[in-house]
């Protein structure tokens, strides 16, 4: 579980999202928010832990070892949320539901190295749909086996929402609006 919370904080702050922020919203969170106001909007007992400076850096929202969510913030807002859901229960309620309100996606592979028993790599299908204002993603990554058919990692899937995809916050200093 560790690394899959791994993965998608550094998938988080490696897609960026806008500090130009414009609302999405995931779990009752939304993008713009301060970290108090993510605070005051978390469940019951969720504290936000950072994991870098707090103006400009990654989040979780944890319990003793449950974590809700991870985001990242910039510039002091919140510019992405991302969170683990239920590869078995979850996942197509939550695909079903993005083509009915936002119509087709954008499927893309991703295919990560995996450090665990057995080395190889975790491969996931991720279903990202865009518009001016964020970008929604809903991935899905099946349980590894080897060649014995022995587990080497569990399947997970998460849904992410990233702010106004004109970033003023990539890692170039960028904006797609410069390049």
């Amino acid at each position: 579980m560790r690394r899959t919370v791994m993965m998608v904080a550094v998938a988080i702050l490696a897609a960026g999202a806008g500090a130009k922020v414009r609302a999405a919203t995931l779990a009752g969170l939304r993008t713009g928010m301060t970290a108090a106001q993510v605070e005051a909007a978390a469940p019951m007992g969720f504290s936000l832990k950072f994991f870098g400076r707090e103006a400009a850096g990654s989040a979780a929202l944890v319990k003793d070892a449950d974590i809700f969510a991870t985001m990242a913030f910039c510039r002091g807002r919140l510019i992405s949320i991302s969170r683990s859901i239920d590869a078995d229960n979850e996942w197509v309620d939550r695909v079903r539901a993005a083509v009915a309100s936002r119509c087709q996606p954008t499927i893309v592979t991703r295919t990560d190295p995996w450090s665990g028993p057995g080395g190889g790599t975790v491969e996931a299908v991720i279903m990202r749909w865009s518009d001016s204002r964020s970008r929604y993603e809903v991935s899905l990554a099946p349980e590894g086996r080897d060649g014995r058919g022995t587990l080497r990692h569990n399947r997970g899937a998460s849904e992410s929402v990233f702010a106004d995809v004109d970033n003023p916050c990539r890692t170039n200093g960028e904006s797609k609006a410069q390049q």
